[in-house]
């Protein structure tokens, strides 16, 4: 039975004409899908919303009236009808079933305090913008493949953070798996393919090098000193961006510096050898009271890292290098090591790498470092056969 449900209509209702005899009729509402008034023979009257989610139909108790008046019943059918185009069964998320935010939080909770501390931000970055606005009022052994695919498929013009989402969602449903939230196995993450990333190659050039050079000469004096070494040591070292900010004199051990939290710091302490050109910049830098940082900001209450960021989009302004990031920085030390005739395993151990995989992205610069090396000694031999 349909009618045009109000407060009026339910107070001047033959509620007997209704039942016609019965223990219970609903009554849906002409206006509102889903929304009825259920009819007891009791005198009882309560407001249902029925719903069909993820193949399942389902009906859910919304209140009593008149202590639910028919405009607030309509406006919390409207809230779980939005909750259920989500794919969220209300019946079972009021009886106490795991959403995916409530797994977020025990994730970041749990799991997250066990990773390096840029790893476990760009976890929470991705969670809060791109996973939990798409499922996060989905329960947790409901999500299905095609949510994922709504996850992943939301960021197709950002193909790496699409598959680090990606990645990062299989992460939290394995444990999920864990932690009885979902049958074994049941992980729908790895039957999504990954989108093809163009792996970036940016190194700064010898003439980029010396434009560069010049233009942090042209600052020194100017600006916090402290971030000029700390640019000019992550030059000479390879080291991260976060790592050099947040840098320690109790890490510094003589010629090395030991790392034991950093990106792959459950892999164990990272060591970084010094040359002599960046020792040189340790030894001239005037330790500030008060603070255990090697490079610190301006005020000395914590690191440069703000400060650097400042000065790099400071020093890369209008040059042909604006598009070269602080990590690549890090690249550029790499290249210039195999460019010397550095192996790809003393690069990978200069730069903390853990994984051989990892290294190789530099190979192709060996092999032109192999072709420049051949054209030389080709010239020389022409040149000594006359």
């Amino acid at each position: 039975m349909k009618a045009a449900l109000s407060d009026r209509w339910i107070k001047g209702m033959d509620r007997a004409g209704i039942l016609e005899g019965r223990e219970r009729r609903t009554v849906w509402d002409e206006g509102q899908k889903g929304l009825g008034i259920l009819i007891h023979h009791s005198g009882t009257l309560a407001w249902v919303l029925r719903y069909s989610v993820r193949g399942h139909n389902g009906q859910i108790t919304l209140g009593q009236w008149p202590e639910m008046p028919y405009a607030a019943a309509k406006k919390k059918a409207q809230v779980m009808r939005g909750q259920i185009a989500d794919g969220v069964d209300p019946a079972r998320a009021r009886a106490g079933a795991v959403t995916m935010k409530d797994l977020a939080a025990r994730f970041e909770a749990d799991y997250l305090p066990g990773l390096a501390a840029s790893t476990s931000r760009t976890y929470k970055m991705l969670i809060r913008l791109h996973i939990l606005p798409k499922v996060g009022r989905v329960l947790v052994e409901d999500l299905a493949l095609s949510d994922v695919a709504r996850v992943h498929h939301a960021l197709r013009t950002q193909e790496r953070t699409a598959n680090q989402a990606l990645a990062v969602l299989s992460r939290m449903l394995n444990l999920a798996e864990r932690w009885g939230f979902r049958p074994v196995n049941s992980n729908p993450c790895p039957a999504i393919g990954r989108f093809p990333e163009t792996k970036r190659e940016r190194y700064l050039t010898a003439a980029e090098m010396a434009d560069l050079g010049e233009r942090i000469r042209g600052l020194e004096g100017a600006w916090n000193p402290y971030a000029i070494a700390a640019l000019r040591f992550a030059m000479l070292t390879g080291m991260r961006r976060g790592e050099v900010a947040g840098l320690r004199w109790t890490q510094i051990k003589g010629d090395r510096i030991i790392l034991t939290e950093h990106k792959t710091a459950k892999a164990g302490p990272k060591t970084i050898h010094l040359s002599e050109p960046a020792r040189k910049i340790l030894e001239g830098l005037e330790r500030m009271l008060g603070t255990p940082y090697v490079f610190p900001g301006e005020r000395g209450k914590s690191t440069c890292l703000g400060s650097l960021r400042h000065l790099w989009d400071k020093l890369r302004a209008e040059t042909s290098f604006a598009d070269v990031r602080i990590h690549d920085l890090r690249h550029t030390f790499a290249s210039i090591g195999v460019m010397e005739g550095l192996t790809l395993e003393q690069i990978g151990g200069l730069l903390g790498h853990r994984a051989a995989a990892t290294t190789k992205r530099y190979a192709h610069l060996m092999e032109e470092a192999a072709r420049v090396a051949a054209s030389k000694v080709g010239d020389e031999v022409v040149r000594r056969l006359g």
